[in-house]
């Protein structure tokens, strides 16, 4: 292996995650590292499928934290509980519908690709973590066979929320103290643009758990980190993950309760407020905030896809193998990545790979959308508003960023666990309504037997009560 391929390796993947957590880390950490492999071991044989899943969620949390170790360690505790998830599609029996079907047919083309990659072996780790998150879809799908099961499962994503905000509030204590330059800010010195597209995902779930009808004191906390997570997307300068995450609650906004819509823009209103009030603290970062929000700059975007789209054109067909984008960054302007996530899908998968990517997508939309319509079921349509809003974050962040192109990236998971979710609302609805009609029938079916078979006695009974 010669020396660019050995450094490659060096700096991508398992490899370096690994290794920068065992060298950052220290022995009470790996101590703690050790018996957690242990725990979430246990939980596998137990089929705790949405503990793990949970677990999954706070390790995505850490992603482009403050500490080196604690991201590589958020990765790989991603990449864990993927693959344990994973080892319980031998269990399910449920069918993934059209939406997952069709990210099933991307994964596979995908992993055909890998024959062309010009790192094979990375290219091998990318599309096993991909097909693990694929498998590990179909187990969670067939573990959600209630509405309490879905609500546990955007319950993880509020509490994994939460821990993110906690992260924002000593982000804020760090803006306070100033930023040299006025540069991107968010409490991050590993990736800053990740740990914001990150909170962005998180954000709709902690907005649906302000508006969702449960515990007070728990709805009162979910507001308390909604501003506190507001309040840190908007001091970030990050762009797309903050306008990812207030545009994954707009479909939240549309409801009924104008009360409840009400104290969501007053929690926006608020973080803005303090924003502005804070405005003096930090003069250059608040100069480098008001120049991200207010202008038209795409930051070398244009350039970036335009040199993205030349080299996907250099083999249009066939792609080059999951994660080989990455290999291309001396092709790019300012050797950046491809910062789309349907430039990456096409490059990598191919273009029937990015054509099955793109259709799983727009089914899920459709399914989402049909959810939002449904009659008589407010809850469900409440779902259908958060999935519809998640779907259009991933969506949004992704076409600017390289989000849902990285099998292990918040956004691949939740996009897949949205779909997942979306198909499984669809079902749980059908099987309730089919369980009214039943239960109404049912009902129907006795009234008349007693009409018809009562005693003499009892007709009796019933006349002269009537008289």
């Amino acid at each position: 292996m010669n020396t660019q391929v050995t450094e490659f390796y060096s700096q991508a993947g398992l490899y370096a995650k690994l290794m920068t957590f065992m060298s950052e880390a220290d022995p009470l950490l790996l101590a703690g590292a050790f018996f957690g492999l242990v725990v979430v071991i246990g939980l596998a044989l137990f089929r705790r499928w949405a503990i793990l899943f949970g677990l999954m969620l706070f390790g995505a949390s850490f992603s482009g934290s403050v500490w080196p170790s604690l991201d590589s360690a958020g990765a790989l505790t991603r990449w864990l509980m993927i693959i344990l998830i994973a080892l319980g599609v031998f269990f399910t029996r449920t069918n993934p519908g059209k939406p997952l079907t069709l990210f099933g047919l991307y994964v596979a083309t995908s992993l055909s690709m890998c024959v062309f990659a010009i790192h094979p072996i990375f290219s091998l780790q990318q599309g096993a973590i991909l097909a693990a998150l694929f498998f590990a879809s179909l187990t969670l799908a067939d573990a959600m066979q209630t509405r309490d099961d879905v609500a546990r499962m955007c319950t993880a994503y509020i509490v994994a929320g939460v821990c993110w905000g906690v992260m924002g509030a000593l982000s804020l204590q760090q803006l306070a103290s100033g930023v040299e330059g006025g540069e991107r800010f968010s409490g991050s010195n590993v990736s800053p643009g990740v740990f914001v597209q990150t909170g962005g995902l998180f954000l709709p779930f902690v907005l649906w758990g302000v508006l969702r009808k449960w515990n007070m004191v728990f709805r009162a906390v979910c507001l308390g980190v909604f501003v506190v997570m507001v309040l840190t997307l908007i001091s970030s300068g990050q762009r797309g993950g903050t306008f990812a995450g207030l545009a994954g609650c707009a479909p939240l906004m549309f409801r009924s309760q104008m009360g409840k819509v009400s104290l969501a823009f007053g929690a926006v209103g608020l973080a803005a407020l303090v924003v502005y009030k804070s405005a003096g603290v930090n003069r250059a970062q608040t100069e480098f905030v008001m120049s991200r929000f207010f202008s038209t700059s795409t930051s070398n975007r244009t350039e970036i896809w335009a040199d993205a789209l030349k080299v996907c054109m250099e083999s249009p067909i066939l792609g080059k193998g999951p994660g080989s984008s990455r290999q291309e960054r001396e092709k790019i302007v300012r050797g950046r990545t491809f910062h789309n996530m349907f430039l990456m899908v096409w490059h990598d998968a191919g273009l029937p790979g990015l054509i099955f990517f793109a259709t799983a997508i727009g089914f899920g939309f459709l399914a989402a959308f049909k959810l939002v319509l449904i009659k008589g079921d407010p809850e469900i349509a409440e779902y259908g508003r958060l999935m519809l809003g998640i779907m259009g974050a991933t969506l949004l962040n992704g076409m600017v960023s390289t989000g849902a192109s990285s099998p292990s990236d918040l956004s691949t998971i939740t996009l897949v666990v949205t779909l997942a979710m979306t198909i499984r609302l669809h079902r749980i609805h059908d099987a309730d309504a089919l369980q009214k009609r039943l239960t109404r029938a049912r009902r129907m079916y006795l009234q008349w037997w007693r009409s018809q078979f009562a005693s003499p006695a009892q007709g009796t009974t019933r006349a002269a009560a009537h008289a």
